[in-house]
């Protein structure tokens, strides 16, 4: 993982920008699941709460870490973590 911002933006309307800036794993999952939010956690995508009337998607890295995004998030982070080069 490369840091190549050097602060984390706090706004969640612009969904891409912790892929963009590094902050986000470049790397596929292993294993993913659905479900709805539940309002405690944030989207590691936006920095936004996934509240219980949004769906969650959660995926798992072979490193054992595991990611929460809103479903948008999520599509969003396979993207750019397609097209954008490996660190």
């Amino acid at each position: 993982m490369l840091r190549t911002a050097s602060r984390r933006p706090r706004s969640g309307h612009n969904r891409h920008f912790l892929r963009w800036y590094g902050i986000l794993p470049n790397v596929a999952p292993v294993k993913t699941r659905g479900s709805h939010g539940t309002g405690h956690k944030l989207c590691d995508g936006c920095d936004a709460t996934i509240w219980p009337n949004e769906g969650e998607q959660e995926v798992e890295l072979k490193s054992g870490r595991r990611l929460r995004f809103h479903v948008a998030c999520a599509s969003l982070w396979q993207v750019l973590r397609a097209a954008l080069p490996r660190a």
